[in-house]
């Protein structure tokens, strides 16, 4: 524990069984205490109006000094991105984190009048922002159906979207021309339903960043409460092709969080492998994940799929393109760890992976064995 010692312009150290030292001395009127990643100590001295910074090693220098007699630093903070944010009289500054330390010249996020006191920095709990998955979308049972969690207490605002004709501007030769879109309640009752996105009621309040490529393709931008959804996207009058579905988290900073994701569809060769793209978010630290690659389940009750997948493989890519992990039967590796989540493939030849993961993006590639197709299953798992 470090506590600041005004009237002896210094900073304590004490340890957990309560004897104190001196870890820096000189400050002037130390007040406020920040920690960064590295250890460092970053110090307010309203008196001066000066922002110290103190090296693990005790080392004291001056990041910045406000000269102005009237805008008196008062407190301070990190984000999990290592910027700092002061609050300087009626101003919140940011000094941003650079390579080496942080910039010595902040500038100015935020106003307040009458002045501004103490500051914190929410940390954002983890959870999926992202879950793309790109299959070949067949007819009857080999339609793209995704599943997702919405945990939590909150309502989630959520943008869900099948594109199909846009792929072919990515190598994709054989897209999904017209897609379709569904939205299921865990009832299986329809909630929502689109083709073409421009179409929707409130096609309007789509963020433009988020908006599909082509007006064939289908989005639902919906409000929902925590529960279990089901997204399902088809070829209208029956048509195939490959395509991807995806789901938005459009309100991260709400307490409900997309937890658990997956999405069943038919799994071909060469581009026609089902890829599952996943976007893990939060400003906590790595966080456990398990990925499933089904087949042979799905043939049994109560799903009762024909032409499923008969011996699933699965890889685990990072957003660098490096390959992560690889399984075919889930039994062959982790075994003891996999059981342990209570999440174990009910076949033992279908795959999983275990993983401790950060904060990024990763792809799960789901294909079949000596090059077999079939309809199997991906899902990813992060609270369990």
């Amino acid at each position: 524990m470090y506590l600041a010692y005004p009237d002896h312009n210094s900073i304590l150290k004490f340890t957990p069984d309560g004897s104190r030292t001196t870890f820096a001395s000189g400050i002037g009127h130390p007040y406020r205490l920040a920690f960064d990643a590295s250890g460092n100590l970053f110090v307010t001295d309203p008196t001066a109006n000066s922002i110290f910074e103190i090296s693990p090693s005790g080392v004291v220098s001056t990041l910045a000094t406000n000269t102005s007699t009237t805008e008196h630093v008062n407190d301070l903070a990190f984000d999990s991105n290592g910027n700092l944010f002061v609050t300087f009289g009626s101003s919140v500054v940011e000094f941003l984190s650079d390579v080496g330390g942080l910039e010595s010249v902040p500038i100015t996020v935020a106003s307040v009048p009458g002045g501004a006191g103490g500051i914190a920095i929410a940390i954002e709990p983890p959870g999926t922002t992202n879950l793309s998955t790109r299959v070949s979308v067949q007819a009857g049972d080999g339609v793209a159906i995704a599943g997702f969690i919405i945990s939590g207490s909150s309502p989630k605002q959520v943008l869900i979207k099948g594109l199909g004709a846009s792929l072919s501007n990515f190598g994709i030769s054989n897209p999904l021309q017209d897609p379709t879109l569904e939205l299921h309640d865990s009832t299986g009752k329809v909630i929502a339903t689109n083709d073409d996105w421009q179409t929707a009621t409130n096609a309007g309040q789509i963020p433009v960043d988020f908006r599909p490529a082509d007006m064939r393709e289908p989005a639902i931008l919906a409000t929902l409460q925590p529960g279990t959804f089901t997204a399902v996207l088809r070829g209208k009058n029956g048509g195939t092709g490959v395509g991807l579905i995806e789901m938005d988290d459009l309100s991260t900073g709400v307490p409900s969080k997309l937890t658990n994701v997956s999405t069943r569809g038919f799994v071909g060769t060469e581009e026609n492998v089902m890829i599952g793209g996943f976007i893990l978010s939060g400003e906590s630290a790595e966080r456990k994940v398990l990925i499933r690659a089904l087949g042979p389940t799905l043939a049994q009750a109560p799903i009762n799929i024909t032409g499923n997948l008969t011996d699933p493989t699965l890889m685990l890519v990072d957003g660098n393109g490096t390959v992560l992990a690889s399984n075919d039967d889930w039994k062959s590796l982790q075994q003891s760890e996999i059981q342990a989540t209570g999440l174990a493939p009910p076949n033992d030849r279908e795959a999983a992976i275990l993983a401790t993961l950060p904060t990024g993006n990763f792809t799960a590639i789901v294909s079949g064995k000596n090059g077999e197709t079939g309809i199997a299953l991906v899902d990813v798992f992060h609270s369990f």
